[in-house]
């Protein structure tokens, strides 16, 4: 049975969708793991969880910027430490395009997401304007992580989720990979 994008989120999640089919190229586009359909699992996961950790509006407005262009600049499916620091430089030059707003939380998310939380944290806090800064970048981590069944079944192990927000999501996160996700 396909999921259902809960209501609260839904008009949130096809505007950010919407939005990154018509304006975020992506740069590697023979990618069956880093794909559009992946950033829209992971923009699902993010709004989720904003609802869940009582985000700000502009918290959640970052979550879904980064959600959105955050795979757009990879290079390959591996590894691939610095793709997260080009997609926030694409990021930046399409908010001057597009008249976006910018929203340095999300470039900072954006750039750190490739590396250890230890090292993504400290620098997120340092230039945080946000009191929440820090959890908005695990949130984001956590909701990455939680597409990670399309690496296959065993792909998600939920000890390395950030928080029980997070975990919570852990049997949907699997049913919407498994099943499919209803947008109506």
């Amino acid at each position: 049975m396909r999921q259902v994008i809960p209501a609260s989120i839904r008009e949130d999640y096809v505007y950010w969708k919407t939005y990154m089919h018509e304006h975020v190229d992506f740069s590697h586009g023979a990618s069956v793991i880093h794909t559009k359909a992946h950033c829209e699992r992971v923009l699902l996961y993010a709004l989720i969880l904003a609802r869940k950790l009582k985000l700000t509006e502009a918290e959640t407005t970052s979550l879904c910027h980064a959600a959105v262009y955050h795979d757009s600049r990879r290079h390959d499916d591996w590894l691939d430490v610095g793709h997260g620091k080009r997609a926030a430089e694409y990021y930046r030059q399409a908010c001057q395009a597009e008249a976006l707003p910018f929203y340095r939380l999300a470039y900072d998310v954006m750039a750190w997401h490739d590396h250890a939380d230890e090292e993504g944290l400290a620098v997120i806090r340092e230039h945080a304007a946000s009191p929440h800064a820090g959890l908005v970048y695990q949130a984001f981590k956590d909701a990455d992580a939680l597409d990670r069944f399309r690496l296959g079944p065993d792909g998600l192990d939920v000890r390395y989720l950030r928080s029980e927000a997070a975990r919570q999501l852990y049997d949907y996160a699997h049913a919407v990979w498994t099943d499919g996700l209803e947008e109506g």
